[in-house]
């Protein structure tokens, strides 16, 4: 994919703009990436049953795009989105335990779209309110590019989630809003769902 730009978000607004969607930066991966090909769009309990993770119900929709010439953005079909964050107590699966929930990956439609149903995320000490995410392509079994990057969240809306529990109840009543050097400026919008 030498020279694509695979990952944006189509802005609310239908003025005409150049590019014609935002394009998010990619970020570090983080420590808790584990490829468990579990490919499913409800990812709040384990894959292996049980009750959903306590928190805010978020439905997540992303949307994969290939930048072309003169900025225009078209959907990209048949890439592999995984997303993973921790649950509202700051707590990753799948690290030391044999447990998968608040982990996924989609493969996008004709759209280039993905969805998720998830919670919002908590936090852990010295990282922003944040949800990891990994795009792939394949060419018959080869993979031919990878793409990681974070999508962070308003101090507004971090402020209504906080104010409620299961997160009002996290030790550190302040989560940490900003990005840290390591991941940048917030780059992408979510809404309840």
């Amino acid at each position: 994919m030498a020279g694509r730009t695979p990952l944006a978000w189509a802005p609310r607004s239908r003025r005409r703009q150049t590019p014609s969607c935002v394009l998010v930066p990619e970020v570090t991966e983080g420590l808790y990436f584990v490829d468990l090909e579990l490919r499913r769009s409800d990812i709040r309990a384990n894959s292996s049953g049980g009750p959903a993770r306590a928190g805010i119900p978020l439905e997540l929709t992303i949307r994969i795009v290939e930048v072309g010439a003169g900025g225009r953005c078209t959907p990209y079909e048949g890439a592999a989105v995984d997303v993973w964050h921790c649950d509202a107590g700051g707590e990753y699966s799948a690290v030391g335990s044999d447990t998968d929930f608040l982990r996924g990956y989609q493969v996008t439609g004709a759209n280039g779209g993905v969805t998720f149903r998830t919670i919002f995320p908590g936090w852990y000490r010295g990282r922003a309110i944040h949800i990891h995410l990994k795009v792939r392509t394949y060419d018959g079994a080869s993979q031919t590019y990878e793409y990681t990057s974070q999508l962070f969240f308003s101090e507004t809306t971090i402020a209504q989630a906080y104010s409620v529990s299961p997160y009002s109840g996290n030790a550190c009543r302040t989560p940490p809003t900003q990005p840290t050097a390591s991941t940048r400026r917030p780059a992408a919008r979510a809404s309840w769902a």
